[in-house]
């Protein structure tokens, strides 16, 4: 799996402003048409599971996108707490 995909919504969600607007419009539909996203890249965005991204190689900074525009249920409460998740589970493995 390639986290290009997930990097690129990231990026677009601050940077593209009708992009944004449709994710947080109808978030499934505006996905659909987004590239280069595998099927279970799709379903961890949706569900807001950035944390199990951050796990698969995702980058955190591109990731944060996710909250400062709200898309996909994420607070910045969520969001933290779950990255942190991931980060803790990924260093007691190590």
């Amino acid at each position: 799996m390639s986290m290009y995909g997930v990097h690129k919504v990231c990026w677009r969600l601050l940077h593209d402003s009708e992009f944004r607007s449709a994710v947080l419009a109808d978030a499934p539909a505006a996905l659909t048409d987004a590239d280069h996203l595998e099927p279970d890249e799709v379903t961890l965005l949706l569900a807001g599971e950035v944390g199990e991204l951050y796990r698969r190689g995702a980058n955190s900074y591109l990731l944060a996108n996710t909250m400062r525009v709200g898309a996909f249920g994420l607070t910045k409460d969520l969001y933290v707490e779950r990255v942190q998740s991931a980060a803790r589970a990924m260093s007691e493995i190590t």
